[in-house]
Protein backbone atom coordinates (compact mmCIF):
# COMPACT_ATOMS: atom_id res chain seq x y z
CA UNK A 1 0.00 0.00 0.00
CA UNK A 2 0.93 3.63 -0.56
CA UNK A 3 1.62 5.65 2.73
CA UNK A 4 0.77 9.36 2.32
CA UNK A 5 0.90 10.50 6.23
CA UNK A 6 3.93 12.87 5.07
CA UNK A 7 1.57 14.29 1.91
CA UNK A 8 0.30 17.69 2.23
CA UNK A 9 -3.47 17.75 2.75
CA UNK A 10 -4.48 19.15 -0.58
CA UNK A 11 -3.06 15.98 -2.75
CA UNK A 12 -5.03 13.51 -0.06
CA UNK A 13 -7.94 13.91 -1.94
CA UNK A 14 -8.84 10.02 -2.74
CA UNK A 15 -10.10 7.25 -0.46
CA UNK A 16 -8.13 6.28 2.50
CA UNK A 17 -7.51 2.48 3.40
CA UNK A 18 -6.68 1.44 6.76
CA UNK A 19 -3.00 1.30 6.62
CA UNK A 20 -3.00 4.26 3.44
CA UNK A 21 -4.08 4.65 0.00
CA UNK A 22 -4.26 2.19 -2.62
CA UNK A 23 -4.59 3.61 -6.42
CA UNK A 24 -7.20 2.06 -8.63
CA UNK A 25 -5.71 2.87 -12.26
CA UNK A 26 -7.63 1.08 -15.07
CA UNK A 27 -7.35 -2.41 -13.65
CA UNK A 28 -4.11 -1.83 -11.57
CA UNK A 29 -3.01 -1.49 -8.15
CA UNK A 30 -0.43 0.66 -7.60
CA UNK A 31 1.11 -0.85 -4.10
CA UNK A 32 4.07 0.29 -2.86
CA UNK A 33 4.97 -0.24 0.62
CA UNK A 34 7.66 2.31 1.25
CA UNK A 35 9.28 0.85 3.87
CA UNK A 36 9.09 -2.90 2.77
CA UNK A 37 8.46 -3.58 -1.02
CA UNK A 38 10.68 -0.58 -2.51
CA UNK A 39 13.03 -0.10 -0.04
CA UNK A 40 13.75 3.19 -0.94
CA UNK A 41 12.60 4.99 2.54
CA UNK A 42 15.43 5.67 5.28
CA UNK A 43 13.62 8.75 6.79
CA UNK A 44 10.13 9.96 7.87
CA UNK A 45 9.05 13.47 8.42
CA UNK A 46 8.92 13.84 12.44
CA UNK A 47 7.46 16.42 14.47
CA UNK A 48 11.15 18.39 15.29
CA UNK A 49 11.38 18.97 11.36
CA UNK A 50 8.30 20.13 10.77
CA UNK A 51 8.75 22.66 13.52
CA UNK A 52 12.26 23.31 12.54
CA UNK A 53 10.94 24.16 9.25
CA UNK A 54 8.54 26.97 10.53
CA UNK A 55 11.67 28.32 11.64
CA UNK A 56 13.93 28.79 8.94
CA UNK A 57 14.90 32.28 7.91
CA UNK A 58 13.80 34.09 4.24
CA UNK A 59 15.58 33.85 1.16
CA UNK A 60 17.20 37.87 0.85
CA UNK A 61 16.15 37.52 -3.13
CA UNK A 62 12.79 36.25 -2.62
CA UNK A 63 11.15 35.58 0.44
CA UNK A 64 11.31 31.38 -0.27
CA UNK A 65 13.02 29.34 2.37
CA UNK A 66 16.60 30.11 2.56
CA UNK A 67 19.05 27.36 2.71
CA UNK A 68 21.94 29.11 3.97
CA UNK A 69 24.50 31.61 2.51
CA UNK A 70 25.01 32.11 -0.92
CA UNK A 71 27.33 34.13 -2.70
CA UNK A 72 27.78 36.25 0.65
CA UNK A 73 23.83 36.61 0.46
CA UNK A 74 21.32 34.24 2.90
CA UNK A 75 19.29 32.79 -0.05
CA UNK A 76 17.03 29.93 -1.33
CA UNK A 77 18.70 27.16 -3.87
CA UNK A 78 16.83 28.47 -6.07
CA UNK A 79 18.09 31.94 -6.46
CA UNK A 80 21.30 30.69 -5.75
CA UNK A 81 21.11 28.05 -9.16
CA UNK A 82 19.77 31.08 -10.97
CA UNK A 83 22.61 33.64 -10.16
CA UNK A 84 24.68 30.60 -10.65
CA UNK A 85 23.92 30.38 -14.15
CA UNK A 86 23.03 33.99 -14.78
CA UNK A 87 27.30 35.29 -13.99
CA UNK A 88 28.72 31.41 -15.56
CA UNK A 89 26.85 31.67 -18.52
CA UNK A 90 27.49 35.40 -18.95
CA UNK A 91 23.92 35.74 -19.72
CA UNK A 92 22.63 39.56 -20.38
CA UNK A 93 18.46 39.67 -19.58
CA UNK A 94 16.56 42.51 -21.10
CA UNK A 95 12.89 43.67 -18.78
CA UNK A 96 10.17 44.35 -20.63
CA UNK A 97 8.35 46.65 -18.03
CA UNK A 98 10.56 48.89 -17.05
CA UNK A 99 12.67 47.25 -14.47
CA UNK A 100 10.07 47.23 -12.05
CA UNK A 101 8.78 44.14 -11.64
CA UNK A 102 7.70 42.27 -8.60
CA UNK A 103 10.29 39.77 -7.79
CA UNK A 104 9.25 37.13 -4.54
CA UNK A 105 8.87 33.20 -4.07
CA UNK A 106 5.73 33.52 -6.43
CA UNK A 107 7.23 35.66 -8.63
CA UNK A 108 10.52 35.21 -9.43
CA UNK A 109 10.52 33.53 -12.73
CA UNK A 110 8.14 36.34 -14.10
CA UNK A 111 11.16 38.78 -14.98
CA UNK A 112 15.07 37.31 -15.17
CA UNK A 113 15.92 40.87 -15.52
CA UNK A 114 14.70 42.30 -12.27
CA UNK A 115 15.34 39.33 -10.76
CA UNK A 116 19.66 39.04 -11.24
CA UNK A 117 19.24 42.72 -11.04
CA UNK A 118 17.88 42.33 -7.02
CA UNK A 119 20.19 39.28 -6.33
CA UNK A 120 23.45 42.06 -6.55
CA UNK A 121 21.34 44.53 -5.09
CA UNK A 122 20.81 42.39 -1.81
CA UNK A 123 24.56 41.77 -2.21
CA UNK A 124 25.10 38.52 -4.09
CA UNK A 125 28.84 38.82 -5.79
CA UNK A 126 29.50 37.92 -9.18
CA UNK A 127 33.42 37.42 -7.89
CA UNK A 128 32.23 34.95 -5.45
CA UNK A 129 31.54 32.40 -8.58
CA UNK A 130 33.46 29.78 -9.70
CA UNK A 131 34.53 30.16 -13.50
CA UNK A 132 32.68 26.94 -15.24
CA UNK A 133 34.66 23.71 -15.69
CA UNK A 134 34.29 21.28 -18.94
CA UNK A 135 32.79 18.58 -18.34
CA UNK A 136 33.95 15.53 -19.81
CA UNK A 137 34.25 17.41 -23.37
CA UNK A 138 30.79 17.84 -23.09
CA UNK A 139 29.81 20.24 -25.93
CA UNK A 140 26.61 22.49 -25.01
CA UNK A 141 25.11 24.34 -28.55
CA UNK A 142 23.00 26.21 -25.72
CA UNK A 143 25.25 27.43 -23.08
CA UNK A 144 23.99 31.27 -23.72
CA UNK A 145 20.48 29.85 -23.16
CA UNK A 146 18.51 29.48 -19.53
CA UNK A 147 16.77 26.31 -18.58
CA UNK A 148 13.22 26.05 -20.08
CA UNK A 149 11.44 26.04 -16.40
CA UNK A 150 12.92 29.85 -16.44
CA UNK A 151 12.02 30.77 -19.85
CA UNK A 152 8.83 29.27 -20.12
CA UNK A 153 7.58 31.62 -16.88
CA UNK A 154 9.45 34.57 -18.15
CA UNK A 155 6.09 36.71 -19.13
CA UNK A 156 3.62 38.54 -17.65
CA UNK A 157 1.53 36.57 -14.60
CA UNK A 158 -1.46 34.99 -16.63
CA UNK A 159 -5.13 36.36 -15.18
CA UNK A 160 -8.55 35.85 -17.14
CA UNK A 161 -7.67 38.77 -19.17
CA UNK A 162 -4.17 38.49 -20.01
CA UNK A 163 -4.05 36.13 -23.29
CA UNK A 164 -0.38 37.07 -23.36
CA UNK A 165 1.56 33.95 -21.80
CA UNK A 166 5.13 32.35 -21.50
CA UNK A 167 5.55 29.85 -24.56
CA UNK A 168 8.78 27.31 -25.13
CA UNK A 169 11.25 28.72 -27.29
CA UNK A 170 11.43 29.04 -30.88
CA UNK A 171 11.73 26.04 -33.12
CA UNK A 172 14.63 26.43 -34.59
CA UNK A 173 16.69 27.57 -30.85
CA UNK A 174 18.35 24.83 -29.10
CA UNK A 175 16.76 23.69 -25.60
CA UNK A 176 19.17 23.22 -23.14
CA UNK A 177 19.32 20.33 -21.21
CA UNK A 178 19.07 21.21 -17.67
CA UNK A 179 15.71 21.61 -15.53
CA UNK A 180 17.86 23.21 -12.45
CA UNK A 181 15.13 25.64 -11.18
CA UNK A 182 12.88 23.18 -11.35
CA UNK A 183 15.27 20.65 -9.22
CA UNK A 184 17.23 24.11 -7.98
CA UNK A 185 19.66 21.97 -5.85
CA UNK A 186 20.95 19.84 -8.88
CA UNK A 187 24.73 20.77 -10.03
CA UNK A 188 25.68 21.39 -13.68
CA UNK A 189 28.12 18.49 -13.00
CA UNK A 190 25.91 15.94 -11.59
CA UNK A 191 22.89 16.93 -15.03
CA UNK A 192 25.93 15.81 -17.28
CA UNK A 193 27.78 12.86 -14.45
CA UNK A 194 24.65 10.85 -13.98
CA UNK A 195 22.58 9.98 -17.12
CA UNK A 196 19.24 7.94 -15.45
CA UNK A 197 16.57 7.15 -17.23
CA UNK A 198 14.54 10.15 -16.06
CA UNK A 199 17.30 12.64 -16.94
CA UNK A 200 17.22 10.84 -20.57
CA UNK A 201 13.60 11.08 -21.17
CA UNK A 202 13.72 14.36 -20.03
CA UNK A 203 16.32 15.43 -22.49
CA UNK A 204 14.54 14.17 -24.86
CA UNK A 205 11.24 15.68 -24.14
CA UNK A 206 12.97 18.89 -24.83
CA UNK A 207 13.53 18.15 -27.96
CA UNK A 208 10.01 16.45 -28.91
CA UNK A 209 8.53 19.46 -27.52
CA UNK A 210 10.06 21.50 -30.38
CA UNK A 211 9.39 18.80 -32.85
CA UNK A 212 5.95 19.09 -31.81
CA UNK A 213 5.21 22.78 -32.24
CA UNK A 214 6.78 22.53 -35.14
CA UNK A 215 4.39 19.93 -36.13
CA UNK A 216 1.69 22.04 -35.04
CA UNK A 217 2.41 25.60 -36.88
CA UNK A 218 0.07 26.24 -39.19
CA UNK A 219 2.28 29.29 -41.11
CA UNK A 220 5.71 30.33 -41.68
CA UNK A 221 5.42 33.34 -38.78
CA UNK A 222 4.43 30.80 -35.85
CA UNK A 223 7.74 28.80 -36.83
CA UNK A 224 9.96 31.33 -37.33
CA UNK A 225 8.01 33.25 -33.69
CA UNK A 226 10.65 33.52 -31.09
CA UNK A 227 7.91 32.96 -28.39
CA UNK A 228 9.77 35.38 -25.84
CA UNK A 229 5.72 36.33 -25.72
CA UNK A 230 2.59 34.44 -27.81
CA UNK A 231 -0.94 35.56 -27.40
CA UNK A 232 -2.87 32.36 -26.65
CA UNK A 233 -4.82 31.52 -30.32
CA UNK A 234 -8.48 31.40 -29.49
CA UNK A 235 -11.04 29.24 -27.56
CA UNK A 236 -10.39 25.47 -28.13
CA UNK A 237 -12.94 23.63 -30.18
CA UNK A 238 -13.37 19.67 -30.90
CA UNK A 239 -11.34 20.13 -33.77
CA UNK A 240 -8.11 21.17 -32.09
CA UNK A 241 -8.32 18.22 -30.21
CA UNK A 242 -8.36 15.78 -33.46
CA UNK A 243 -5.65 17.88 -34.92
CA UNK A 244 -3.70 17.83 -32.11
CA UNK A 245 -4.35 14.20 -31.50
CA UNK A 246 -2.76 12.97 -35.26
CA UNK A 247 0.41 14.97 -33.98
CA UNK A 248 0.52 13.62 -30.84
CA UNK A 249 0.24 10.07 -31.65
CA UNK A 250 3.39 10.24 -34.47
CA UNK A 251 5.51 11.83 -31.63
CA UNK A 252 3.66 8.75 -28.90
CA UNK A 253 4.98 5.95 -31.10
CA UNK A 254 8.46 7.37 -31.31
CA UNK A 255 8.57 8.20 -27.24
CA UNK A 256 7.73 4.41 -27.46
CA UNK A 257 9.89 2.94 -29.59
CA UNK A 258 12.61 4.34 -27.44
CA UNK A 259 11.78 2.34 -24.56
CA UNK A 260 14.30 -1.01 -24.09
CA UNK A 261 11.19 -2.99 -22.54
CA UNK A 262 8.49 -2.37 -25.45
CA UNK A 263 11.07 -3.01 -28.02
CA UNK A 264 11.46 -6.54 -26.68
CA UNK A 265 7.68 -7.23 -26.43
CA UNK A 266 7.44 -9.48 -29.18
CA UNK A 267 3.31 -9.67 -29.71
CA UNK A 268 2.22 -6.97 -32.64
CA UNK A 269 -0.80 -7.50 -30.88
CA UNK A 270 0.22 -6.68 -27.56
CA UNK A 271 1.89 -3.68 -28.47
CA UNK A 272 -0.82 -2.26 -30.11
CA UNK A 273 -2.90 -2.80 -27.49
CA UNK A 274 -0.40 -0.85 -24.88
CA UNK A 275 -0.73 1.86 -27.11
CA UNK A 276 -4.05 2.03 -27.77
CA UNK A 277 -5.01 2.19 -24.01
CA UNK A 278 -2.33 5.20 -24.11
CA UNK A 279 -3.67 7.08 -26.39
CA UNK A 280 -5.95 9.52 -24.59
CA UNK A 281 -4.11 9.32 -21.57
CA UNK A 282 -1.59 10.84 -23.33
CA UNK A 283 -2.89 13.69 -25.07
CA UNK A 284 -4.14 14.48 -22.02
CA UNK A 285 -1.32 14.17 -19.84
CA UNK A 286 0.58 16.38 -22.11
CA UNK A 287 -1.85 19.39 -21.94
CA UNK A 288 -1.43 19.32 -18.43
CA UNK A 289 1.92 19.72 -18.00
CA UNK A 290 1.60 22.38 -21.11
CA UNK A 291 -0.42 24.04 -19.09
CA UNK A 292 1.73 23.64 -15.93
CA UNK A 293 4.36 24.52 -17.79
CA UNK A 294 2.90 28.34 -18.46
CA UNK A 295 1.86 28.59 -14.88
CA UNK A 296 -1.68 29.43 -15.94
CA UNK A 297 -3.80 28.51 -13.22
CA UNK A 298 -7.26 30.21 -14.75
CA UNK A 299 -7.45 27.86 -18.16
CA UNK A 300 -6.46 24.54 -20.25
CA UNK A 301 -3.80 25.56 -22.80
CA UNK A 302 -3.99 22.92 -25.19
CA UNK A 303 -0.62 21.96 -26.96
CA UNK A 304 -1.39 24.29 -29.85
CA UNK A 305 -1.71 27.16 -27.54
CA UNK A 306 -6.02 27.19 -28.02
CA UNK A 307 -7.65 27.00 -24.42
CA UNK A 308 -10.46 26.29 -22.28
CA UNK A 309 -11.62 28.77 -19.69
CA UNK A 310 -13.34 26.67 -17.31
CA UNK A 311 -17.26 28.25 -17.81
CA UNK A 312 -17.06 30.19 -20.76
CA UNK A 313 -18.24 28.09 -22.83
CA UNK A 314 -17.66 29.51 -26.60
CA UNK A 315 -21.30 30.40 -28.34
CA UNK A 316 -22.62 28.02 -30.73
CA UNK A 317 -22.62 28.39 -34.13
CA UNK A 318 -26.25 28.68 -36.86
CA UNK A 319 -26.77 24.98 -37.58
CA UNK A 320 -24.18 23.32 -35.00
CA UNK A 321 -24.77 19.92 -34.85
CA UNK A 322 -26.07 18.34 -31.35
CA UNK A 323 -22.66 16.47 -30.60
CA UNK A 324 -20.58 19.68 -31.59
CA UNK A 325 -23.01 21.47 -28.67
CA UNK A 326 -22.27 18.61 -26.62
CA UNK A 327 -18.64 18.21 -27.31
CA UNK A 328 -18.37 22.19 -26.52
CA UNK A 329 -20.28 22.12 -23.13
CA UNK A 330 -18.41 18.64 -22.09
CA UNK A 331 -14.83 20.95 -22.51
CA UNK A 332 -15.81 24.18 -20.79
CA UNK A 333 -18.45 22.75 -18.21
CA UNK A 334 -17.88 20.79 -14.85
CA UNK A 335 -15.38 18.70 -15.68
CA UNK A 336 -12.77 21.16 -16.87
CA UNK A 337 -12.91 23.17 -13.60
CA UNK A 338 -12.33 19.97 -12.03
CA UNK A 339 -9.59 19.39 -14.14
CA UNK A 340 -7.80 22.37 -13.05
CA UNK A 341 -8.63 22.19 -9.51
CA UNK A 342 -7.33 18.19 -9.33
CA UNK A 343 -4.44 18.07 -11.49
CA UNK A 344 -3.01 21.55 -12.99
CA UNK A 345 -3.27 23.75 -10.06
CA UNK A 346 -1.69 20.66 -7.15
CA UNK A 347 1.17 20.49 -10.03
CA UNK A 348 1.60 23.89 -10.35
CA UNK A 349 2.16 24.04 -6.20
CA UNK A 350 4.25 21.48 -6.00
CA UNK A 351 6.86 23.38 -8.88
CA UNK A 352 6.21 19.52 -11.17
CA UNK A 353 9.72 19.32 -13.31
CA UNK A 354 10.15 17.40 -16.70
CA UNK A 355 11.90 14.97 -15.19
CA UNK A 356 8.38 14.00 -12.61
CA UNK A 357 6.52 14.76 -16.01
CA UNK A 358 8.50 12.04 -17.82
CA UNK A 359 8.20 9.38 -14.66
CA UNK A 360 4.47 10.04 -14.72
CA UNK A 361 4.03 8.91 -18.49
CA UNK A 362 6.44 6.03 -17.83
CA UNK A 363 3.94 5.07 -14.89
CA UNK A 364 0.50 5.44 -16.91
CA UNK A 365 1.99 3.88 -19.81
CA UNK A 366 3.21 0.54 -17.98
CA UNK A 367 -0.16 0.47 -16.41
CA UNK A 368 -2.65 -0.32 -19.29
CA UNK A 369 -5.35 -1.54 -17.67
CA UNK A 370 -8.31 -3.80 -18.59
CA UNK A 371 -6.53 -5.02 -21.60
CA UNK A 372 -5.77 -8.70 -21.82
CA UNK A 373 -1.88 -9.36 -22.47
CA UNK A 374 0.11 -12.45 -22.99
CA UNK A 375 2.01 -14.08 -19.88
CA UNK A 376 5.81 -12.99 -21.88
CA UNK A 377 4.43 -9.63 -22.12
CA UNK A 378 2.59 -8.88 -18.69
CA UNK A 379 6.55 -10.14 -17.25
CA UNK A 380 7.44 -7.06 -19.12
CA UNK A 381 5.58 -4.73 -18.08
CA UNK A 382 4.82 -5.41 -14.70
CA UNK A 383 8.74 -5.26 -14.59
CA UNK A 384 8.84 -1.84 -16.35
CA UNK A 385 6.27 -0.82 -13.99
CA UNK A 386 8.22 -1.45 -11.11
CA UNK A 387 11.58 0.11 -12.78
CA UNK A 388 9.56 3.26 -13.53
CA UNK A 389 8.87 4.34 -9.58
CA UNK A 390 12.76 2.97 -8.52
CA UNK A 391 13.85 4.86 -11.64
CA UNK A 392 11.88 7.94 -10.17
CA UNK A 393 13.06 7.69 -6.18
CA UNK A 394 16.82 7.47 -7.61
CA UNK A 395 16.10 10.78 -9.68
CA UNK A 396 14.38 12.54 -6.81
CA UNK A 397 17.50 11.52 -4.84
CA UNK A 398 19.92 12.35 -7.30
CA UNK A 399 18.38 15.56 -7.69
CA UNK A 400 18.64 16.56 -3.84
CA UNK A 401 14.78 16.55 -3.01
CA UNK A 402 14.21 17.36 0.69
CA UNK A 403 11.59 14.83 1.21
CA UNK A 404 11.64 11.99 -1.29
CA UNK A 405 8.77 9.39 0.22
CA UNK A 406 6.15 12.67 0.03
CA UNK A 407 7.36 13.60 -3.19
CA UNK A 408 6.22 10.39 -4.57
CA UNK A 409 3.05 9.80 -2.75
CA UNK A 410 1.94 13.35 -4.20
CA UNK A 411 2.81 12.37 -7.61
CA UNK A 412 1.13 9.12 -7.40
CA UNK A 413 -2.15 10.79 -5.64
CA UNK A 414 -2.31 12.88 -9.45
CA UNK A 415 -3.00 9.01 -10.75
CA UNK A 416 -6.69 8.62 -9.77
CA UNK A 417 -7.73 12.11 -11.22
CA UNK A 418 -5.85 11.27 -14.45
CA UNK A 419 -7.65 8.43 -15.01
CA UNK A 420 -11.22 9.80 -14.52
CA UNK A 421 -10.55 12.90 -16.57
CA UNK A 422 -9.16 10.55 -19.57
CA UNK A 423 -12.46 8.62 -18.89
CA UNK A 424 -13.93 12.03 -19.72
CA UNK A 425 -11.90 12.97 -22.50
CA UNK A 426 -12.90 9.64 -23.96
CA UNK A 427 -16.40 9.98 -24.11
CA UNK A 428 -15.88 13.39 -25.45
CA UNK A 429 -13.81 12.78 -28.44
CA UNK A 430 -16.32 9.73 -29.61
CA UNK A 431 -18.45 12.57 -30.51
CA UNK A 432 -15.80 14.59 -32.82
CA UNK A 433 -16.12 12.71 -36.15
CA UNK A 434 -12.29 13.76 -37.42
CA UNK A 435 -10.71 12.11 -33.86
CA UNK A 436 -8.92 9.27 -34.40
CA UNK A 437 -8.46 9.91 -38.62
CA UNK A 438 -4.80 10.28 -38.83
CA UNK A 439 -3.01 11.93 -41.90
CA UNK A 440 -2.71 9.99 -45.26
CA UNK A 441 0.87 9.61 -45.04
CA UNK A 442 0.33 8.28 -41.28
CA UNK A 443 -2.15 6.05 -41.89
CA UNK A 444 -0.79 2.62 -40.35
CA UNK A 445 -1.55 4.15 -36.84
CA UNK A 446 -4.90 4.46 -38.36
CA UNK A 447 -5.37 1.30 -37.30
CA UNK A 448 -2.94 1.01 -34.24
CA UNK A 449 -4.74 3.95 -32.85
CA UNK A 450 -8.63 3.29 -33.50
CA UNK A 451 -10.57 3.97 -30.43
Amino acid sequence: MITVSNVDPHYQNVHRGQKGVAHLYGAFWYEIDFDRRTRFYTKHVMNGVLESLSQTEECSVCGDVADGYHYGVLSCRGCNAFFRRAITYDLNFMCRRGGNCRVDKNARCACRACRLKKCEKVGMDRRAVQPRRNIASVHLKAESECSFSESAKSSAEPSPTNDFLASPHSAFQSLTVKDEEASPSSSFETHFVTRGLIARLADDYKLQRRKRRLMLCTNVEEVLCDELEVQLKRPAEGSDLASIFRVQMVLMFEWAEKLDEFRRIESVSDKSKILRSFAVRYLLLDSVFHSVELGVRDRIVLVNNSYITPGHIPPFYPGEDADSRTVKLMMYGDNSFRLVEELIAPMIDMQFTVGEMMALRLIIFWNPGGVTLDALTNQIVQSASDMAIRELNTWYIEQNFDDVDARLSSLLLLLPSLANHTQTLLEMVKLIPSFGMMNEWDSPFRDILSL
